[in-house]
């Protein structure tokens, strides 16, 4: 795949080995069986098999509650997200598959999606729950602005899980820590690193009041 939070690897492919061979990705699959297929190579999207499997649809502003109303396939929208519900011939009965996909077109009334990324992907600080999609969306508008530097791999996490403390009482402003690694060893400069930063919250209107109500620190890079 080459769409929501595989993009990134994608793109690394290409500029490092395929150059403008195309990547055709021909089936969306797991253990739990084929889930669509995609009928034009030029595009990374694919068209849901209602024959394989019956199909909900959790609506992506509903996902957190434990019992969220579903749509089905006549229901969707394009340009909505939803994360995929399934009930297979294996026995699975109304499973939360996990991924969140986004409706992009129709194949006659069979719905063509495009994989955005998995629900338990989220950093949650403060009430913020940001995806890996809109964190990678960040990171791609940060390169963008700086010169002869390539992103190679990237981590980020929250860091109550490192209980940082300033003193015996008093603990850090809580923050994300995000580790990048970059092509020929490169590292970034303290301007640079605001960047990303402020690109999030651009992204991320939640992150954004949490940064300018000081209940979020600025996150720390290291590279």
């Amino acid at each position: 795949m080459s769409t929501g939070y595989f993009a990134f690897y994608g793109e690394m492919l290409k500029s490092k080995y395929a150059g403008d061979v195309p990547i055709y990705n021909p089936v969306y699959a797991a253990t739990e069986g084929i889930i669509g297929v995609n009928t034009n190579p030029a595009e990374a999207s694919y068209t849901l098999i209602p024959s394989t499997m019956f199909y909900e649809f959790i609506p992506a502003d509903q996902m957190h509650k434990p019992q969220p109303e579903t749509k089905y396939i006549d229901d969707l929208e394009i340009g909505k997200e939803y994360e995929l519900v399934i009930t297979n011939l294996g026995g699975l009965c109304r499973y939360r598959f996990g991924d969140v996909i986004k409706v992009v077109g129709f194949n006659k009334t069979s719905p063509k999606i495009e994989v955005m990324y998995r629900k338990g992907q989220f950093l949650n600080l403060r009430g913020e729950r940001l995806n890996e999609k809109d964190f990678l969306a960040a990171l791609a508008k940060t390169f963008s602005q700086y010169k002869d530097k390539q992103l190679a791999e990237y981590a980020c996490v929250e860091s109550p899980l490192f209980h940082e403390k300033v003193s015996k009482t008093k603990f850090k402003t809580p923050r994300y820590m995000v580790y990048l690694e970059l092509e020929n060893n490169d590292s970034l400069t303290e301007k640079e690193k605001q960047i990303l930063d402020q690109e999030l919250a651009e992204i991320n209107s939640y992150y954004k009041e949490d940064r300018a109500q000081g209940t979020c620190g600025i996150m720390s890079l290291l590279n």
